[in-house]
């Protein structure tokens, strides 16, 4: 039976249901006349986060849409057109948007798309992100569920109940599996996210939309199997952290495209590696072989990279990617100068191999960086290594003079 929302909505069947709502077709009913088709979201009764927030946030993006000058950039955003809550704060929140016929996920159960239409399609989406990375906003949820496809077939990005300013720290990660799925490590980790995180969706976007089906998809799938199931983070973070492989191995029309180079880029597993923002891909699309190359990290750039994450790996107990991580990371360490290394490196590894009960690689990491340089994060390194002894408790009441070698 259909339900009169608000007096002014009569919902008929769910369209889709992700983390924040669900969304349904209505009419939009005025003295018992239908004015017009609509699509209402309401937010789920089980929410976490307090109403003003959810809809404060996604306005606040909507806001910056309906201000841009250029109709053409404005088309590429799904149109919001009211929003409330039924009955006063106890009620249920709502979002009232045009009415599309479809979304990016159903034209996909098709599999893979020619080349020239996935194209097409990046272009229209690196439109409407470019503009909202201009204005200092990310979108945070891209997914095909949140790709709409209009009458006339163009793409419009919806869905803005992660969206933010990028200065913002993200104080909730998404948190379900088809949303997870189009996340980088760095925000999994509950790292501030940058405009670099919506290329990475949109390069995923890309990558399915090639090859009808995403980089490591089988272990994803079993990681965060669907809309309500809590994921299992460790292991999304280390499937993320790995490679792709080139989309041209499943779809022979990409192979040795430009555009194969430009999407790899775009997915690559660290947020320094890619396109900077949705602009500099753009440009890439339309200019491949002009695009500007990645940015040059110095090794010790990509070494703080590498250890910011090692850090998070160790937070959550994930020991099999902390190993993976720390022989990389001291791979590089290795290869600097004493003066521009990074001790906390060795802190970090000392520690991971603690955990796996390797005592004597332990000692021999913590004696190894403090033959390099003597200071806090080489003498904790040395506490732990050694805890226990007389030896260690010495290092553990030096690890806060802040010693210089």
């Amino acid at each position: 039976m259909a339900d009169l929302l608000d007096g002014r909505y009569l919902l008929h069947e769910k369209l889709g249901r992700g983390m924040f709502g669900t969304v349904h077709r209505a009419e939009l009913r005025v003295l018992g006349h239908t004015l017009r088709q609509v699509g209402v979201k309401l937010f789920h009764a089980e929410r976490a986060v307090p109403v003003p927030e959810l809809l404060g946030e996604a306005l606040q993006s909507i806001e910056v849409v309906e201000k841009c000058p250029d109709p053409v950039v404005r088309d590429r955003f799904l149109t919001c057109l009211d929003a409330g809550v039924e009955d006063g704060a106890a009620g249920r929140p709502y979002m009232v948007t045009e009415l599309a016929r479809g979304d990016l996920a159903w034209r996909l159960r098709g599999g893979q798309l020619p080349v020239a239409t996935v194209r097409d399609y990046a272009r229209q989406l690196c439109q409407g992100l470019a503009f909202l990375h201009g204005q200092g906003v990310v979108h945070l949820d891209l997914k095909p569920g949140n790709i709409l496809v209009s009458a006339s077939g163009s793409l419009k990005i919806g869905d803005f109940g992660l969206a933010r300013r990028v200065s913002a720290v993200l104080r909730r990660a998404p948190a379900a599996g088809g949303t997870v799925w189009y996340v980088p490590a760095e925000v999994l980790q509950l790292q501030e996210a940058g405009p670099e995180a919506d290329v990475y969706a949109l390069g995923l976007i890309c990558y399915q939309m090639l090859t009808g089906r995403l980089p490591h998809q089988d272990q994803l799938r079993a990681a965060a199997p669907d809309e309500v199931t809590a994921p299992d983070t460790d292991t999304l973070v280390r499937l993320k952290l790995r490679d792709a492989e080139p989309p041209g191995i499943r779809n022979p029309e990409v192979r040795g495209h430009p555009f194969e180079a430009v999407v790899m880029r775009a997915v690559s597993p660290l947020a320094t590696d890619r396109y900077p923002d949705a602009g500099a891909l753009l440009r890439a699309l339309d200019d491949p072989a002009g695009a500007p190359p990645p940015r040059a990290l110095t090794p010790r750039q990509r070494l703080e990279t590498l250890t910011e994450h090692l850090r998070g790996a160790l937070r959550r107990g994930d020991l099999d990617l902390a190993d993976e991580l720390r022989r990389e990371a001291l791979d590089l360490n290795r290869a600097l100068p004493d003066t521009a290394m990074v001790p906390e490196v060795y802190a970090l590894a000392t520690e991971a191999a603690l955990r796996r009960d390797e005592g004597g690689e332990a000692r021999a990491l913590a004696m190894e960086g403090l033959g390099r340089r003597r200071c806090p994060e080489t003498f904790r390194a040395m506490a732990a290594a050694f805890a226990g002894t007389e030896l260690g408790r010495g290092f553990a009441r030096r690890s806060g003079e802040g010693a210089g070698r």
